[in-house]
């Protein structure tokens, strides 16, 4: 048989395949767990790969897909060699039969666009996935992976999963910072095994990542924050992972409105102090970097996430961030005082480098608070990095 017949006779044959399946799966475990059974599922499910493989072209793709993605037996060694022998048109169905079947190291191997990526600008069936659907597929298998990794269940060597998310992050940084920021900050039960990397390494890491210089304009960014950095270098990276960390399910709250006393009935920031640090010590430096011939606008985004972490963490080390700052940087020095106690030095940073009265007024309301008849309410207002520039 060949060509129009050989289609037909393979369809047939799937079809009949497909209805012994029925009869032998139940959602995602086969009916009968002993040894005979699962065996002559996976007879089944190898048999159908090839049959699929002879169908059609056009339903051959989806069919594939469908089997391999959900639970299935069929067999590695014998259904691997003719799907890549189809090349990138079975690349997925390849991808998900590894996938499934637990052969994960052999699928981070051929997770490669010249593996999988065609050669057509919208790929196809006939061609394999387009760019932008590799790095959904890529991120969501990723992310699969740091998940169960994270509980035990999946073994996979480290450097191979690292190495891969690299290359998505550097890629696409908005798709490939989705792999690690859902489990970011997350309390871990009892039963479950330690993350595959504490929060510092996952920062290190980021730290080692070189975005694409024009990641600020990805068509992901604009779903973003207003308050979200874009991700053109590694420190943004880091940031962005930090903070969702940080503040958690605060993270875009209205935080330039956020009072001192509004913070305080806050629960604490999650995160260790050294991670608080970190935090600080990036915003620090990239606030003066872009302040010294970069981008103004990045710079008031790094001065108001500075200012933020100031206002609302109560585990930085304010000593060492205030030598990090360069004279000028009155709004962060004053909190930075204040942190430490040192509350007439920052009246005289309102009064004498600010010149504003209302903040040093609204500032001794609050740490000399008297009880007493209540005072008249009236708009408070917040220091911001207009007021907190340095003076040209």
């Amino acid at each position: 048989l060949q060509g129009a017949n050989l289609a037909r006779a393979a369809s047939a044959l799937s079809r009949y395949l497909e209805t012994v399946r029925l009869r032998r799966v139940d959602g995602d475990h086969a009916v009968a767990a002993s040894f005979t059974a699962r065996q002559e599922l996976g007879l089944i499910d190898s048999a159908l790969v090839l049959a699929y493989l002879a169908c059609d072209p056009l339903e051959r793709r989806e069919r594939l897909v469908e089997l391999l993605r959900g639970y299935n037996l069929a067999n590695v060694d014998d259904c691997a060699p003719v799907l890549a022998a189809q090349g990138k048109p079975c690349a997925e169905a390849l991808l998900w039969l590894y996938r499934s079947r637990g052969a994960h190291q052999l699928a981070l191997g051929m997770l490669t666009k010249a593996h999988c990526v065609g050669s057509g600008a919208k790929g196809g069936a006939s061609s394999g996935w387009d760019l932008g659907e590799f790095h959904r597929w890529m991120a969501a298998y990723l992310s699969y992976l740091w998940d169960h990794m994270a509980d035990g269940e999946i073994e996979v060597p480290l450097p191979a999963f690292l190495t891969k998310l690299k290359s998505l992050i550097e890629a696409n940084p908005e798709l490939g910072m989705k792999v690690l920021l859902p489990r970011a900050g997350k309390a871990r039960g009892a039963d479950k095994g330690p993350l595959p990397l504490d929060d510092m390494e996952v920062v290190a890491f980021l730290e080692s990542v070189t975005p694409p210089v024009n990641a600020g304009a990805l068509p992901d960014r604009a779903a973003l924050s207003s308050e979200d950095l874009p991700l053109v270098n590694s420190a943004a990276l880091a940031v962005r992972y930090i903070e969702s960390i940080v503040y958690g399910e605060f993270l875009h709250s209205d935080a330039a409105e956020l009072s001192p006393e509004d913070a305080a009935r806050r629960p604490p920031l999650a995160g260790a102090a050294g991670l608080h640090n970190k935090l600080a010590y990036i915003l620090c430096h990239r606030l003066i970097s872009e302040r010294e011939g970069g981008d103004p606008g990045l710079a008031m985004l790094y001065q108001r996430k500075l200012q933020r972490l100031l206002r609302e963490s109560r585990t930085y080390d304010a000593e060492t961030i205030m030598k990090l700052l360069p004279q000028g940087f009155y709004c962060e020095q004053a909190l930075l005082l204040s942190r430490l106690g040192r509350h007439r030095e920052v009246l005289r940073i309102y009064i004498k480098e600010i010149e504003e009265e209302e903040f040093a007024e609204q500032y001794c309301e609050r740490i000399w608070r008297r009880p007493g008849p209540a005072r008249r309410a009236r708009p408070r207002r917040v220091p911001g990095p207009r007021r907190g520039a340095p003076r040209g």
